[in-house]
């Protein structure tokens, strides 16, 4: 599927580059992705296909997702754990979790991807605007030091002003200018 490989292919590029534990073992350090939206499940399958000391965590808010996995061909694994709850509580809690050193805690994450969609079509704000829980959780050490953050937007966003969100909320440089330019490139 080369929606799945071009979204797995940038998160490890960009994990390879900044030095996350991609290739250790799960011994050593497991390699820790959230994936915010399940679709047909193909994201973390392939992940943890791919690399076997992965942890991945799903969150999906739409039962009937979860009850179509089967009928997908979706294979549950010890590696993938699923949850049945908002993205962007899920996150809060996430992190609280991470805080009190919680024994079902896995820390921060090294990737989070967002591929979660409105009855509009469009990435929800929960995960595009300022002051959310997502923000919140991002600020707040959802993801590790040398992490990334993919969120899968439809073409024909502005992607200068949720970049530079999501940059304020993870205490990054603004990636305003960077981010407008991106994302009239990939609506061409």
């Amino acid at each position: 599927m080369p929606y799945t490989k071009s979204i797995v292919s940038a998160v490890m590029s960009v994990l390879v580059m900044v030095g996350a534990p991609v290739f250790e073992s799960a011994e050593e350090r497991p390699l820790k992705v959230l994936c915010i939206g399940l679709g047909g499940g193909s994201i973390p399958s392939f992940l943890v296909d791919m690399l076997p000391g992965c942890l991945v965590d799903v969150v999906e808010v739409e039962p009937a997702v979860i009850e179509s996995l089967e009928a997908m061909g979706f294979q549950p694994d010890d590696h993938i754990r699923l949850w049945l709850e908002d993205g962007a509580q899920f996150v809060c809690r996430a992190v609280d979790t991470f805080a009190v050193g919680k024994a079902d805690a896995t820390g921060p994450y090294d990737a989070v991807i967002v591929d979660a969609y409105d009855a509009d079509g469009c990435v929800p704000d929960a995960f595009t605007m300022a002051d959310t829980f997502f923000s919140q959780a991002l600020a707040a050490g959802l993801l590790s030091q040398r992490s990334v953050l993919v969120t899968n937007f439809l073409p024909g966003t502005d992607l200068g002003p949720v970049l530079s969100c999501q940059a304020e909320a993870h205490h990054i440089e603004t990636l305003d200018p960077v981010g407008s330019r991106i994302g009239r490139l990939l609506c061409e």
